[in-house]
């Protein structure tokens, strides 16, 4: 592959992703995966001794310690009460009079949880005291239609993987209105245009080639992606996860409608998921739970199977 073809499968790939995200491609900046756009974004702040950054309640590693990695520069990072994964606005609206944070960090979708949040609601909240707010997307990204949820964001992360079924290796930033004052980390060959001029916006992040593999994979995906009708998607996986919701009712937390999302944790054990992974049903295990991600192309029988072998199997 030349390369011209290969900006121009790069530049492919980031249109499409532009699209489903509902910004504009010169505002997408290529990176490693989650955990580096999380990085490159918290490094590029320019902190202040004393500055804070608070971060949703039980956030995953890629989305706590590059914000932790901050204290050595003076910088304060705080984490709302935990309540088992679930984001609580009054717990965010108490810690922004509190204490008003310069960058908030959240997942759209918890891993711990998963709780669909309310990003919006967030975002005034955090915005009404100055500060800005940063969404990783990981979980959501390719299953849920979330382009209503990203507007107006100052900065989304996220990756290939996960539900959008891309190669693993390549993640992405996307900066909003909080690219204003940022100064870039990463700066390389890639931050320049053909004719030498440095790139305005996302793309002057990107510094480095990326893993042109990695970027052939994410264009096939998307393009793949687009030719599903985006709410028939959305609608297929909410369907199993309440399929698995209801069957599972006395081994799941309660989440209010407007909160469900395709993730559904259910009581078990790490014995149970091999048993069901001996059967054809892969979940996965974490501390007395088990985690149960069905895709909108899982069938309603596939569904009903994992649901009965859970029932079955954990009830115990």
């Amino acid at each position: 592959m030349d390369l011209e073809q290969q900006a121009r499968i790069r530049e492919s790939c980031r249109a499409r992703l532009a699209r489903i995200v509902g910004h504009a491609p010169q505002q997408i900046a290529l990176t490693a995966n989650t955990t580096t756009a999380i990085t490159l974004l918290a490094q590029s702040v320019p902190w202040k001794a004393g500055d804070r950054v608070l971060l949703a309640p039980d956030e995953v590693e890629s989305n706590r310690l590059p914000w932790y990695a901050l204290e050595s520069r003076g910088v304060i990072v705080d984490q709302l009460p935990s309540r088992a994964g679930r984001l609580d606005l009054e717990d965010l609206s108490r810690a922004c009079r509190r204490a008003p944070p310069r960058w908030f960090s959240l997942s759209l979708v918890s891993l711990v949880s998963g709780q669909r949040r309310a990003v919006q609601e967030a975002k005034s909240i955090v915005s009404a005291c100055g500060g800005r707010v940063c969404v990783d997307v990981a979980q959501a990204l390719g299953i849920l239609r979330i382009r209503d949820d990203l507007s107006g964001v100052d900065a989304v992360v996220g990756c290939a993987r996960k539900w959008l079924c891309g190669v693993p290796g390549l993640g992405f930033l996307i900066l909003g209105a909080g690219g204003a004052g940022l100064v870039p980390v990463s700066a390389g060959m890639r931050s320049f245009d053909a004719a030498g001029v440095r790139h305005a916006g996302a793309l002057e992040w990107e510094g480095g080639v990326e893993p042109l593999l990695a970027v052939v994979g994410l264009e096939a995906t998307l393009r793949a992606r687009e030719a599903l009708a985006e709410e028939l998607v959305e609608r297929a996986a909410l369907g199993h996860a309440r399929m698995l919701r209801d069957r599972l009712a006395s081994l799941v937390a309660a989440l209010p409608e407007d909160e469900v999302s395709p993730i559904v944790w259910v009581r078990s054990s790490a014995a149970i998921a091999r048993e069901l992974a001996a059967q054809g049903v892969v979940v996965r295990p974490q501390e007395g739970r088990v985690r149960v991600s069905a895709h909108a192309w899982s069938t309603a029988a596939e569904v009903e199977r994992a649901a009965a072998l859970l029932a079955q199997k954990s009830a115990g």
